[in-house]
């Protein structure tokens, strides 16, 4: 129930036009969900904290909670016609803002490469969150969608692989 009241928070801020107020109480329902371990609700509200970032610009990211929700749908046995279009009608627009911004080196967004910088140093995520521009809701995707992207399962490999690639 706790997962519902931050993702109705987050929306009613969406719906005000306040991206900033909305993807924090959007973030903690994905994790809300997450707990519960019911895919259509995590599928649900990842799709909802997509729009947000997706808004904001964040496509690299968008695009990551789109795939997650997509296989999250795929994996149940009957998710519904309406979690299944709400699904296709993400990934089509993700899409289309992937096929606006060209990715830079090694298939990394501008965005992601900035992380993996500051993941080289010697600042946490919760550190790097406090970035201007940045908030840990955006750093932990943003880190993950690194680590898959250089095909890595944690920081000090992904900082390693990134020295070998002479991203960074």
């Amino acid at each position: 129930m706790a997962a519902g009241v931050e993702l109705a928070s987050g929306l009613a801020a969406e719906r005000d036009g306040d991206l900033a107020r909305a993807e924090s109480p959007v973030a903690r329902s994905v994790v809300r969900c997450r707990r519960s371990g019911a895919p259509v609700e995590i599928a649900n509200a990842l799709l909802r904290l997509a729009r947000v970032h997706r808004v904001q610009g964040l496509d690299v990211v968008a695009g990551d909670e789109v795939e997650e929700a997509t296989m999250l749908v795929k994996s149940c046995l009957d998710p519904g016609p309406r979690m299944q279009r709400l699904t296709a009608r993400a990934r089509s627009r993700v899409a289309v803002g992937r096929a606006d911004r060209p990715s830079v080196r090694g298939g990394l967004s501008e965005r992601e490469l900035g992380v993996l910088r500051l993941l080289a140093s010697d600042l946490t995520q919760r550190e790097i969150g406090r970035e201007p521009h940045m908030s840990l809701n955006t750093v932990k995707p943003h880190t993950r969608s690194v680590f898959r992207k250089l095909g890595v399962s944690g920081q000090e490999r992904a900082v390693a692989r990134a020295r070998e690639l002479e991203l960074i």
